[in-house]
């Protein structure tokens, strides 16, 4: 697999992964790892991992099955970039019931000899994660604080799927904020209600430009805390702090 990244010079660089969210195709999930890298200006290695989603709006549970089996697929390649010495470190940006994939391919590294490569994944975006929240805590706040990778929820209020999601599961997604904010340290969520243009409120990452910005300094400029970026306003309710993205 590695035989296809060419870096552009002797000095490592990072490498991201994109893995697609339900009801997309495989052109689609390349034209938006293209668009991605395009918005970020991102020198990175782009990769584009598609799994055998039916493409159809009526397929949620078929999709939810076959992204679960592709996780074993998912763990080859991330693995391959985390051994490479080509590779400075891995970013990885996730939409939607892609997210179940990556846990399940971290979970799996995280639990075999070669966990210690974790060290290498400097972030993980997982935009509108289509996954239990007990799941997170169980099976993937383990990973993150392993692997101290900085980890950013964007979730909006917005987002159809997920009301649909949670009322098809029975159980309150890490991606939903309709009814109780996911806020779970080390993680960072981020609403982005207000800069969601999306027809569908589920696929604002690839629509708005202050979600670009955002992921501009957080991946290229290493800017970790929210505090730190641009047009990020911290929110305080019971349960911890999140932050609200506001419209430039």
């Amino acid at each position: 697999m590695m035989s296809f990244f060419r870096p552009t010079s002797s000095r490592p660089r990072n490498a991201i992964v994109f893995v697609h969210g339900y009801n997309n195709s495989f052109t689609e999930a390349v034209h938006a790892a293209a668009q991605l890298k395009a918005d970020i200006e991102t020198d990175a290695a782009m990769f584009a991992f598609s799994w055998t989603s039916q493409q159809s709006f009526f397929a949620y549970m078929q999709d939810t099955a076959e992204v679960e089996w592709s996780a074993s697929y998912l763990h080859d390649l991330i693995l391959d970039l985390l051994t490479a010495p080509e590779v400075a470190h891995v970013q990885i940006i996730v939409h939607s019931i892609g997210t179940r994939a990556v846990v399940k391919a971290l979970s799996a590294i995280h639990q075999s000899p070669n966990r210690a490569l974790l060290t290498k994944l400097r972030d993980i975006v997982c935009a509108a994660p289509d996954i239990e929240q007990d799941v997170m805590n169980r099976d993937f706040l383990p990973i993150i604080n392993f692997a101290g990778a900085q980890t950013t929820i964007y979730a909006s209020d917005k987002d159809w799927a997920m009301w649909w999601s949670e009322k098809i599961n029975g159980r309150p997604r890490a991606g939903s904020i309709s009814k109780s904010v996911y806020i779970r340290p080390p993680l960072t969520t981020i609403d982005v209600s207000s800069v969601d243009s999306s027809q569908s409120g589920h696929s604002w990452i690839f629509h708005s430009p202050e979600i670009a910005n955002d992921l501009y300094y957080m991946l290229n400029h290493g800017l970790k805390q929210p505090s730190s970026r641009f047009g990020l306003e911290a929110l305080s309710i019971s349960s911890g702090f999140y932050w609200k993205m506001k419209r430039r």
